[in-house]
Order: structure tokens, then C-alpha cells, then sequence
């Protein structure tokens, strides 16, 4: 039995109709994969002169630190190594667009375009969505254990029946945190700008396309199974939500979790803070706990905390609220530190 699967989507900017794509990529060996993704990231970094505290990066980390004459290429040969990971052994595509009307339930309007469907509500969970098709697509040895870049949005039929056949694992900037996401979502990015180039094939077309890319790019001494299929109005049931109910992600937050408590940089640009070296120091403490790094809030705090949870605050942050968050959870232990402290004990 494979070991787990990590699933993260991308979205393609542009085009007459909306489309999402969903990769999940499944590891029968984590040892095998990891030890291969981080040979081809630190490669990749030390190519490209790129210096970051912890070698987890994602799509996005390519095209905000090459230049442009540099970024197509380097995505090509970034994707087609990580497609090549002897540690894969599936990889399923699914391509999510919505080419009908969609009455909601839950809310009191008029029809909805099958567009605004897609780019407004399908694309929320559509991580949710490819991880049933996955399941739905296979008959053995399927992964037990699913990591997820955070979803939200409304619940489903595909999001129960996920519930009920996943250990889920919600990872916040999940695809900086764990190798496999990261290669899910660079999969994702990629499949998708390569898929968006084809705008003059049918969108029925995109499933044989994307199973093309992944098969010439797959390591061939292993040969992981591939297999695409379009997502749409087909399975209307299972992908448009009927009730007004959301996901709550935090529950499935895996532990111990590093609460990042800012009042300085979290402003208005949230940006921000996710781009700093502490930030990428605070995931690679998740990386090394199998846990996940959030941003503190204390409204909801209470529900989802666990010992052995930390939180750490910025310099310049007002260090009361975690302790406060402390004292008033005397059953829990939790460890209160402020980001030098982090920084210091990861780096020393």
C-alpha cells in the first residue's frame, strides 16, 4: 500500500472558459522521494543562485526569483524532474471546468453561469474534488493518508466521502512546507500554462492532453501509473454544494501546529510575512514535527489546540496575548517563544 498522497491545484489565468487543474500525487516511499526532491531543489537553487533557509519551494518561487527570459525553461526542467521522482507511484489529473447553469440551494438568486461557478465556488475545493476522483479512479492499494493544500468553501458530497475514506491533513501554505505538495503544486502550474496553450482543442480534449505531458515526463524505471479525466457537470451530485455549510479547515490541522502570532508585517499586505526567512524557518520546524504553521487567531484558537503546540511571536509583538493564550489553557502545554528564539534553536 502507498504511504500517502499530496494534492494541490492551479488555476491558468485568461482564456473564454474557465478550467482548474487538480494533481494528486501519490508516494509509495517517502524516504526514497524526499531524499530525490531535495537533491533536485538544492540543484535547482544552487543553478539559479537562489538562497532561501529552507529548500521547499513552489511555482510561484520560480517566477518571482528568475528572470523572465529564464522562467519557462527553468519550470521545464523543474517539473520534469520532479515528475521523474522514483518515490511516485501515481500521479491523477483531473480538469475541472463547469459548461452548464448551476442553481444553488442555500442561496436565493438566479442561475449561475457554469463559468462563474467554476472560478467562484468549484475552484475553492477543487483540491477536495480531485482527491474523490482519485479514489473513484482506482481499486488497490490506495493511500490512507492525504496532505492537502488548504481548502475552503462549501462542503460536498465529494468532501464527505473524502471524510469518510481519508485521514485528511490540511497543510497552510502547505506547498512550502512539504515536499510533495510542492511537487503537486509545480505539477499543477505547469500541466496547467502547458494545458492553457491548447485553447483551440475542446476542453474534452485537455484529459488525453495532460496524460501525455505527465507519461513522456514519468520515470520510466518505475513507471508510475497516470490517469486524467474532466471534472464537470457529469458529476453535478457530487461537486455543487446544496447546503450553506463551510469546510472547517482548521480541524484538520495537523499537530503540533506553530501558531505565528505578528502585529507588525500582517497588515494590510499579507504577503509579506510568508516572503521572510523566519517565516520559512517557522516551516521547516513543521516539516520536522509533521506539523503545519498558522496565523494566530484567538477567536478560534480554543478548538483546535493541542500540547506540544507552540506559539511564537514577532519581534515588536506584544508577547501578552500568547501568554495570556497560555495561561488561560493550563490543561495544555504549550511552549510560548518569541521568532529570535526560533530562529536561533533551527539555525544554530
Amino acid at each position: 500500500m502507498s504511504e500517502y498522497v499530496a494534492v494541490d491545484t492551479a488555476s491558468p489565468p485568461g482564456g473564454d472558459l474557465f478550467f482548474t487543474v487538480g494533481v494528486v500525487v501519490e508516494i509509495s516511499d517517502k524516504d526514497k522521494f524526499r531524499s530525490y526532491y531535495f537533491e533536485k531543489i538544492r540543484n535547482f537553487l544552487r543553478t539559479h543562485q537562489i538562497e532561501i533557509p529552507f529548500p521547499v519551494i513552489k511555482a510561484r518561487t520560480i517566477v518571482d526569483n528568475l528572470p523572465s527570459y529564464e522562467i519557462r525553461d527553468g519550470n521545464q526542467r523543474l517539473v520534469q524532474d520532479l515528475i521523474s521522482n522514483p518515490g511516485i507511484s501515481r500521479i491523477n489529473i483531473s480538469i475541472g471546468w463547469y459548461g452548464a447553469d448551476v442553481q444553488l440551494g442555500f442561496k436565493d438568486s438566479a442561475n449561475l453561469n457554469g463559468n462563474t461557478f467554476a472560478s467562484d465556488y468549484l475552484e475553492q475545493y477543487f483540491n477536495i474534488v480531485a482527491l474523490w476522483r482519485y479514489h473513484k479512479s482506482h481499486t488497490q492499494n490506495l493511500a490512507p493518508e492525504a496532505l492537502i493544500d488548504n481548502v475552503q468553501g462549501h462542503i460536498t458530497k465529494a468532501w464527505k466521502y473524502c471524510g469518510n475514506e481519508f485521514d485528511l491533513n490540511f497543510i497552510p501554505n502547505g506547498d512550502l512546507t512539504y515536499p510533495s505538495l510542492s511537487t503537486a503544486d509545480i505539477i499543477a502550474y505547469n500541466l496547467g500554462t502547458y494545458l492553457a496553450g491548447h485553447e483551440e482543442d475542446k476542453l474534452t480534449n485537455f484529459p488525453d492532453i495532460a496524460s501525455e505531458y505527465i507519461i513522456q515526463r514519468r520515470n520510466w524505471d518505475v513507471q508510475p501509473y497516470i490517469h486524467a479525466e474532466a471534472v464537470n457537470e457529469r458529476y453535478t451530485d457530487h461537486i455543487v454544494p446544496t447546503l450553506p455549510y463551510t469546510i472547517q479547515d482548521s480541524i484538520h490541522y495537523p499537530h503540533p501546529v506553530l501558531f505565528i502570532h505578528d502585529e507588525i508585517l500582517s497588515g494590510e499586505d499579507k504577503s509579506v510575512l510568508p516572503r521572510t526567512d523566519f517565516h520559512a524557518i517557522a516551516r521547516k520546524w513543521a516539516y520536522e514535527n509533521d506539523g503545519c504553521v498558522v496565523n494566530l487567531k484567538p477567536s478560534r484558537l480554543p478548538g483546535i489546540l493541542r500540547s506540544d503546540d507552540v506559539i511564537v511571536y514577532t519581534k515588536g509583538s506584544d508577547s501578552s496575548v500568547p501568554r495570556l493564550l497560555q495561561d488561560l489553557h493550563p490543561t495544555k502545554e504549550l511552549e510560548i517563544m518569541d521568532s529570535d528564539e526560533l530562529i536561533d534553536e533551527l539555525t544554530s
